[in-house]
């Protein structure tokens, strides 16, 4: 730390341990502390790390150091601007004390940045890190946000989290809760509320709805409600065109098809008016001059690899066509250089976040939600160009690509698209928050179209 940013403070018993009776209280400003040595538990600058020692140096602690303690706050100087500190204590022994403190100004210009990067910049200032301080440690301060006057952007917003009431899948649950604490550690409240509460209908000719709202993250597939959410003008992620293409397997491929991008070849399955009805033979040898054996059939409804079969010859062929007959599905080649394997790869705001390889040894599909195993891999130039490229073509906020792997061994076949890709294992595998970025996606898009409206 540079000299001219080491003052000494006014000494006043505040601390005592033995002999040490010391802090430092620089002037009188506005002060936060985030952590005082000697707090006790209860107080609001509490930390159940300990800052106090012996401090070390390098590979070992400070020859003849008995006692070493540290204050972390920030201050609101009369001007309005703020700035980090750290005051430090050390006794030698013998009645001799040392330490001082260390002050650097935040930048004004940081003020503009979303929360949580500005508290990870100011981690940098005054050696913060160097103590073990995290961002984690600055978020949970309760009034810190207000210190530093975060209320611009965040404050007067309300998020509506719309979903679905009818389902019990676990990594849905987590979904929801991940996304309701990034926007709580972000000071944006958000009602959780099931599309079975009937909050959004028409009436007097006009779509009508329960509360006011300023963007709505949209966790179902419900493309009425959707439609009325856009009707009523409050920004949706994702919005309902992309919703209802990525729910339908087929019209995704439709929507895909044309662009120069690499999908497999398909045959979409022809409407039932009657499904009592036969299959018609016929149909099936189009099919086979079409495709080899094995062929796959897929449900155009579907999610996590359910309603994905495989058929080995013409008697399965057969049969599962008969099973699905009045349902929507589709038929398309095998892709043999990508069995049980494939790269998911997670988009948010038209850039790419991360990826992980799916496999499975015990089946042609990867999906963990089966049985797969993952593992996070560096996604190639080529798979970042294809992803991003597919969130572009459907207009898509957020969204997970899978991608097979071709003949190369390089991942540049477009599987599928999930417009709303589960991720409590790609959070878990990559390490990468996803619920995080989204949800500053989120928070800017929605806070742009809020300020034009």
């Amino acid at each position: 730390m540079a000299d001219e940013n080491r003052v000494r403070g006014t000494r006043k018993t505040a601390y005592e341990k033995g002999p040490v009776r010391i802090v430092r209280i620089p002037e009188d400003v506005a002060k936060f502390y985030v952590y005082r040595c000697g707090a006790e538990k209860g107080d609001p600058d509490y930390s159940e790390k300990s800052h106090s020692v012996p401090h070390s140096e390098g590979n070992g602690p400070i020859e003849g150091m008995s006692e070493w303690a540290s204050w972390y706050c920030f201050n609101k100087r009369d001007d309005g601007t703020f700035e980090a500190e750290l005051d430090e204590a050390w006794w030698w022994g013998g009645g001799h004390n040392d330490g001082g403190t260390m002050r650097e100004e935040i930048p004004e210009e940081w003020m503009e940045l979303p929360y949580e990067e500005f508290l990870d910049n100011v981690l940098t200032l005054v050696s913060a890190r160097h103590y073990m301080f995290t961002v984690e440690d600055l978020l949970d301060r309760e009034g810190l946000r207000e210190f530093f006057g975060f209320r611009c952007r965040c404050a007067t917003m309300r998020g509506l989290l719309l979903y679905n009431g009818y389902s019990d899948l676990r990594a849905y649950d987590h979904q929801i809760e991940r996304l309701s604490e990034e926007f709580r550690k972000r000071g944006v409240p958000i009602d959780k509320v099931k599309n079975k509460d009937f909050r959004f209908h028409i009436k007097g000719g006009s779509v009508a709805y329960d509360g006011r709202y300023d963007f709505c993250i949209f966790l179902d597939k419900d493309l009425y409600t959707s439609i009325m959410v856009e009707k009523l003008g409050i920004p949706i992620f994702n919005n309902p065109s992309a919703i209802e293409i990525c729910d339908d397997k087929m019209l995704t491929y439709l929507a895909l098809s044309g662009t120069g991008l690499r999908l497999p070849d398909t045959t979409p399955g022809p409407l039932y008016y009657d499904p009592g009805m036969p299959v018609d033979v016929d149909s099936l040898d189009v099919l086979e001059g079409r495709y080899q054996y094995p062929m796959v059939v897929k449900e155009s409804f579907g999610s996590s690899g359910m309603k994905v079969y495989i058929v080995d010859d013409r008697s399965e062929l057969l049969d599962k066509l008969t099973e699905l007959r009045g349902r929507m599905y589709l038929v398309q080649e095998f892709i043999g250089s990508s069995v049980g394997e494939d790269l998911r790869v997670i988009v948010i705001g038209g850039k790419v976040l991360g990826g992980m390889i799916r496999r499975s040894a015990t089946d042609f599909r990867s999906n963990a939600a089966l049985g797969g195993t993952t593992s996070p891999m560096e996604v190639p130039e080529a798979s970042i160009e294809i992803s991003e490229r597919v969130a572009d073509i459907l207009d898509l906020d957020y969204c997970g690509v899978d991608l097979l792997k071709d003949e190369k061994g390089e991942y540049t076949i477009v599987c599928e698209v999930n417009s709303n890709a589960f991720f409590e294992s790609f959070e878990g595998c990559t390490g990468i928050n996803v619920a995080g970025a989204y949800a500053d996606h989120i928070i800017e898009s929605a806070f742009g179209r809020h300020t034009e409206s």
